[in-house]
C-alpha cells in the first residue's frame, strides 16, 4: 500500500484530474536554483486518504494527507541543508511551496526529509561532473533525516493490529477509489538549466 500512496504522490502534481503535480526547478550557473511545487487533489481523493489513513493496521504505510505537509516541518528541513521557504500555501486539498536552494541535491533532500516518515528515506536529484567536464543531472538516494521525538511518536502509535474481514473489505474499496483516479493523473516536471544542453 505504502508503494501505491507514494507512486501516487509523487506522479500526482499539475492543473487538471484528480491528483496533480507541477515541479518547476530552475538552475542558475552556480548550482543554486529555485524549486516550485504544486500539488493538489480532488476532495474525494483527499477523503479515500483519510480514510486509509483511519484504517487499522495501516501504521507507517498510511497514504498520505494534507496534514502530511507541515510548514514547520519543511523550514525545519530547509534549515537542515541550508535552503530557504521562499512560499508556503496550504488548503484541505492542495499545498504550493518555493524553495530557494543552495545546490540541487539540497532541495532534494528538504524535500526527503519534509515527506518521510520515521525512519524513512527517498531518492533524489543531484548535479553531477562528467570526466568531458560537462554536468549532468542524475539521482541519488539520500536517508532522510528526523527528530528522535518524532521516532518515539511512531513508535508509541504502533499500527500492527490486524485487519478483519470486513476492514479488508473496506480497505478494498477505498483502493479501487485511489485506482480509478491513476486515469486522472496530471503530471508536469520541469527543469530550467543554463547554457546549452
Amino acid at each position: 500500500m505504502k508503494k501505491l500512496a507514494i507512486l501516487l504522490v509523487l506522479t500526482a502534481f499539475c492543473t487538471t484530474g484528480c491528483v496533480q503535480m507541477h515541479l518547476d526547478t530552475t538552475i542558475e550557473k552556480d548550482g543554486s536554483g529555485l524549486m516550485t511545487l504544486e500539488y493538489a487533489m480532488s476532495p474525494t481523493v483527499a477523503e479515500a486518504f483519510a480514510e486509509l489513513a483511519e484504517m487499522p493496521g495501516s501504521g507507517d504505510d498510511k497514504a498520505p494527507t494534507m496534514d502530511d505537509f507541515s510548514k514547520e516541518k519543511i523550514e525545519k528541513a530547509c534549515k537542515r541543508h541550508d535552503c530557504k521557504l521562499k512560499k508556503f500555501e496550504k488548503t484541505d486539498t492542495s499545498v504550493k511551496l518555493a524553495v530557494a536552494f543552495p545546490k540541487l541535491e539540497n532541495v532534494s533532500k528538504v524535500l526527503a526529509d519534509a515527506a518521510a516518515g520515521p525512519g524513512g528515506d527517498g531518492g533524489g536529484m543531484a548535479l553531477f561532473k562528467t570526466a568531458e567536464g560537462n554536468y549532468t543531472i542524475g539521482t541519488f538516494q539520500y536517508e532522510a533525516e528526523v527528530d528522535e521525538a518524532e521516532v518515539e511518536v511512531a513508535a508509541d502509535e504502533g499500527g500492527d493490529e490486524e485487519m478483519n474481514p470486513e476492514d479488508m473489505q473496506k480497505s478494498m474499496a477505498i483502493m479501487g477509489k485511489l485506482m480509478g483516479a491513476i486515469g486522472e493523473l496530471d503530471v508536469s516536471m520541469k527543469i530550467t538549466v543554463p547554457g546549452e544542453i
